[in-house]
């Protein structure tokens, strides 16, 4: 009997089927237009002979950056969250900024768990991509113009590093 091959679903993942969400950031959350799904690698570590090294699988998973792109709101409420949370992070003025920021009750400190659902053809979550302990480590800058022909709304586009992130089958919650 020959082996079935065809996919249960021939439905393509759409551009446009993701919500994102992350507690420390409320405000930005709604104005997210664009994120990826980052990659994860796992270099080689060379086993040694005397003739020629022999590939072998690593042990350290390194994962590419989170990067979400959002239009910034007309009061800079959600460039702000991201600003005072860097600052916080980095203690720029004042080691004050890094306790009040640490002191925060969980999700709401140093780090949040930031969540990426996917949604399927119909717009319904499928999967659930859950990034833990998620930071911001960049933060764009952005330019404002008075000479342009039409009216383009201001993009600002922040990066996160994280611990590791886990993909899983979307259970509702």
């Amino acid at each position: 009997m020959p082996i079935n091959r065809t996919p249960s679903n021939l439905n393509f993942l759409g551009p446009t089927t993701f919500d994102f969400s992350i507690v420390k950031l409320p405000t930005t959350n709604f104005f997210v237009q664009k994120c990826n799904l980052p990659g994860m690698s796992l270099p080689p570590v060379d086993f040694a002979n005397p003739l020629v090294g022999i590939p072998l699988h690593g042990d350290h998973i390194t994962f590419e950056r989170f990067t979400i792109q959002f239009k910034v709101d007309e009061d800079i409420k959600n460039y702000v969250e991201l600003h005072n949370w860097m600052r916080g992070l980095g203690w720029p003025n004042e080691s004050k900024e890094f306790a009040n920021l640490n002191s925060q009750p969980l999700g709401f400190g140093l780090y949040s768990d930031a969540e990426l659902i996917v949604l399927n053809s119909k717009h319904r979550p499928n999967f659930k991509v859950t990034f833990i302990d998620a930071f911001p480590i960049e933060l764009s800058g952005f330019q404002m113009e008075v000479d342009v022909d039409d009216i383009v709304y201001i993009d600002a586009t922040a990066t996160f590093a994280y611990t590791s992130y886990n993909l899983e089958p979307y259970r509702g919650g």
